[in-house]
């Protein structure tokens, strides 16, 4: 803690490292003095809890930046996270704790409703340059020809319909996209008539499956830069979800039930 007791006196370190009596901290009694001690100290803790909530929180929308809690989904959050930051001290514990109890509310028993409309959402693609390279020695600047518009409802397909249990029916279709300077943010839609449904489903949920794009072979030929290793023209005629993405950079897929 940054305060300390000397005698009847409230002490505070200054940027010198040196231990200065605080303004209004010197007391007539030790007990006022104490008192006085754990007030400031509790008000410590409490302030460095609320700033590890909020980096839990912003951890969250990094990985989510759509994704919106409602006030119940928060309040959860925030219980879960404080409850289990109070019994371990730990704030990673306390943070995957609070994802755990959100993904429950929202996930979890969502899945039994017929109705309800089940998406996925992360990072499609990544934006980057040369000295950036996936693991297929490539990569897409911001300028690459992506034709979005051409392709509103393209298919979601597992592992690229190459997977032999799945086959090449598509798990699913695109319904939003968002694009930035880092990349573009995907939304799908799951098909939950899917043989496989519950399978994709457990899978997004344990953070397996990340996103790689489908494009159209000639195009991409024609667009490929070989001395900047750039892919130019990139028609995003569809996404797949897929263990071995060639960019890390991606990150995991997360659910999110309407």
């Amino acid at each position: 803690m940054p305060y300390r007791l000397n005698e009847n006196c409230v002490q505070k370190q200054d940027a010198a490292g040196i231990w200065r009596d605080i303004k209004g901290g010197c007391h007539p009694t030790k007990e006022r003095a104490r008192a006085h001690l754990a007030a400031l100290n509790a008000n410590v803790r409490h302030d460095k809890k609320a700033v590890a909530l909020k980096a839990a929180m912003d951890d969250l929308h990094n990985i989510a930046p759509s994704f919106v809690m409602d006030d119940n989904e928060r309040l959860d959050f925030e219980r879960t996270f404080y409850n289990v930051l109070n019994e371990t001290g730990d704030p990673l514990k306390a943070k995957l704790a609070a994802y755990g109890a959100l993904k429950r509310r929202k996930f979890g028993l969502a899945v039994k409703s017929a109705q309800a409309e089940v998406l996925v959402m992360g990072w499609g693609l990544w934006f980057s340059d040369t000295l950036y390279r996936d693991r297929q020695n490539t990569h897409f600047p911001r300028k690459t020809e992506l034709m979005l518009d051409f392709y509103k409802n393209a298919p979601l397909w597992y592992e690229h319909g190459m997977d032999k249990t799945y086959g090449t029916d598509p798990i699913g279709k695109r319904v939003h996209t968002e694009v930035y300077d880092h990349g573009i943010w995907t939304v799908h839609e799951l098909f939950k008539d899917h043989s496989l449904y519950m399978r994709t489903f457990t899978e997004i949920q344990d953070g397996m499956l990340a996103l790689s794009s489908d494009s159209i072979s000639h195009y991409v030929q024609r667009g490929y830069e070989p001395v900047q290793h750039s892919l130019n023209v990139w028609p995003l005629a569809g996404w797949s979800l897929t263990r071995n993405e060639a960019e890390p950079a991606l990150g995991s897929v997360i659910l999110n039930i309407t």
